[in-house]
């Protein structure tokens, strides 16, 4: 009689698989001996990123980009999920130190995001930081390739306007060279020396008579008398 006699090792399979966003290597179904090792790779695509990772139907927690089968005895399973990364953007607009407007809104790894810094009527912009960076000012900051949370800060201040007065000798104007708000009413008078009378007055270029009282309202414009 002869009597021969065969062996191998045990093998089992490694069944890999990636959902939307990224990939696993190596992927389907690997076979590994009995007893051995098997690493397998995640490698989320731009802008995506791993949410879960499931061994065996069973999600579990991972800290690195790789997950390791070691001595294996078994059939495994492995699915990984892939998301969108998402950044917050928030807006703020500072009034003499105060918030008065603040937003908040997110956006998706790669796209463009446009921040809207609204202006009130009667104010202006000083400056625009943001991250921490100082910018030129604009009312709408661009962001071309949202690649990271943002903070955009716009500082406000009211518009402020000048009325400049001249007399050409023998009177005065009240008031004489002065700053006002937006919006201000402010009264002029014009008060003729002793033994003078006004001849004529111009606001801003136009003749406007020779009365000793006028009536600036609502500026919202330099004026010159």
């Amino acid at each position: 009689h002869t009597i021969t006699a065969s062996f191998a090792h045990y093998s089992f399979t490694v069944t890999a698989t990636a959902g939307e966003g990224g990939d696993v290597s190596p992927a389907g179904t690997t076979n590994v001996e009995y007893g051995e090792n098997l690493t397998v790779s995640i490698v989320p695509d731009d802008c995506f990123a791993i949410t879960s990772v499931m061994i065996d139907g069973e999600e579990i927690e991972y800290q690195t980009d790789s997950y390791t089968f070691y001595n294996v005895v078994e059939n495994h399973t492995m699915d990984v999920a892939f998301e969108p990364i998402e950044y917050a953007i928030s807006s703020v607009v500072y009034l003499d130190g105060e918030e008065v407007l603040t937003d908040l809104f997110s956006a998706f790894c790669g796209e463009m995001a446009e921040v809207e810094l609204p202006l009130f009527e009667c104010f202006h912009m000083d400056s625009l930081r943001v991250n921490g960076e100082w910018l030129e000012p604009v009312e709408m900051y661009i962001i071309e390739n949202v690649r990271m949370d943002y903070m955009v800060e716009a500082f406000i201040s009211d518009d402020v306007f000048y009325i400049e007065s001249f007399v050409q000798n023998y009177g005065t104007i009240s008031p004489s060279d002065t700053m006002v708000f937006c919006t201000s009413d402010v009264p002029v008078t014009i008060i003729p020396d002793d033994c003078y009378h006004i001849d004529s007055v111009f606001i801003d270029g136009a003749y406007v008579g020779a009365d000793t009282s006028y009536w600036l309202g609502n500026i919202t414009a330099d004026h010159t008398i």
